[in-house]
């Protein structure tokens, strides 16, 4: 078997698994809110908790970085990196 098929093969026993690891969906109607409507509050000061670092690179530079770790300690969460040459605004701890 060719590496490209064995990948092919591994890629598609591990969506298979996942597939049917997945909670079925609910068959209940979810209420949709009316059009212009706001979406409910959520209020993240509440929910997180924000950290700013300056990572140091090889070249010398640092860059800023921003993390949001959930209060929430009961169970594990799956995290998200981004990076983006563009701002992280607001700045400052307090600030979110």
């Amino acid at each position: 078997m060719t590496r490209n098929k064995l990948m092919i093969a591994v890629i598609v026993l591990t969506a298979a698994a996942f597939v049917a690891e997945a909670p079925a969906q609910s068959t209940t109607a979810q209420p949709v809110p009316p059009t212009g409507a706001a979406p409910p509050a959520y209020d993240l000061k509440e929910n997180y908790t924000k950290y700013e670092y300056r990572i140091p690179m090889r070249d010398g530079k640092r860059l800023f970085a921003s993390a949001y770790i959930p209060k929430d300690t009961t169970k594990t969460y799956p995290f998200l990196l981004q990076r983006t040459p563009y701002s992280c605004a607001p700045y400052g701890v307090d600030q979110y």
